[in-house]
């Protein structure tokens, strides 16, 4: 049997066709030969495991690894039957551009290997599969799964936006009482006394220059009245300007 040239190995190489793998991760540990099924010398090139993962993966380059540790660390040219020199160089060229055919003849002649390769990789996926199984099962566990955590949670954290709300309704019920006593809070209160003050001064004005049958007795009361709130104005009036003028400390 011949072998082919250079060129044309290097041509078919490039038409093999690999198993397609997930992206290699950054860090990852060899897994256990034992948990593989396989020789550790095998196991240590083509098998891995993340330190964060509960089940093994494959690295992307675990067919090339394979073929170059079973055939002492190089690629293998392919071996090509004694016909091909009888064949025109047309017919040669159409079957290594002819992907189906070259894909075909390569997995004919390695056909131990890939049956190795594909064993292997259902192999990790039932192992894969399995791992799904325990982390669904623990994710469902009625009392300590993730799910249940999560449901209580999602229940402390309702409460805790219930207790959000109270202390923010809180928080402007005591603004609102603050701020009567702040500066301005106390001026309109002394303002608005004075402006009840005088409001009761004009009502008993107009009740004595109004009412003609007034006794002397109730007339002296009615004054007494006025002179009482009347004083009642000028104190208000004084505490509203030594409010103003910075007197009253604090304010």
């Amino acid at each position: 049997m011949d072998q082919l040239s250079y060129s044309d190995s290097k041509t078919i190489k490039q038409h093999i066709m690999l198993p397609q793998l997930p992206p290699k991760p950054e860090t990852l540990s060899p897994l256990p030969a034992e948990k593989q099924g396989i020789s550790a010398d095998h196991c240590e090139i083509i098998t891995n495991i993340p330190p964060d993962l509960p089940f093994p993966t494959l690295h992307p380059e675990y067919a090339t690894d394979f073929f170059k540790n079973k055939y002492g660390g190089a690629l293998p040219s392919v071996p090509m039957p004694d016909y091909i020199e009888w064949l025109p160089n047309p017919k040669i060229k159409e079957f290594l551009n002819n992907q189906r055919l070259l894909d075909g003849y390569i997995r004919e002649i390695y056909r131990p290997e890939f049956q190795e390769i594909e064993e292997h990789i259902n192999q990790i996926g039932v192992q894969q599969k399995e791992a799904a199984a325990k982390i669904l099962e623990k994710y469902i566990e009625p009392e300590t799964g993730i799910l249940a955590v999560l449901r209580e949670n999602e229940s402390k954290i309702c409460e805790y936006h219930d207790k959000l709300k109270e202390f923010d309704q809180a928080q402007i019920e005591m603004y609102e009482s603050l701020q009567e006593l702040s500066k301005s809070g106390i001026l309109e209160i002394y303002q608005k006394r004075i402006h009840d003050n005088e409001r009761e001064c004009q009502n008993i004005l107009k009740k004595i220059d109004k009412d003609e049958k007034l006794t002397d007795s109730q007339l002296q009361e009615l004054l007494s009245e006025y002179g009482h709130i009347r004083e009642k104005w000028h104190l208000n009036n004084l505490y509203v300007s030594s409010i103003r003028s910075g007197k009253i400390k604090g304010l």
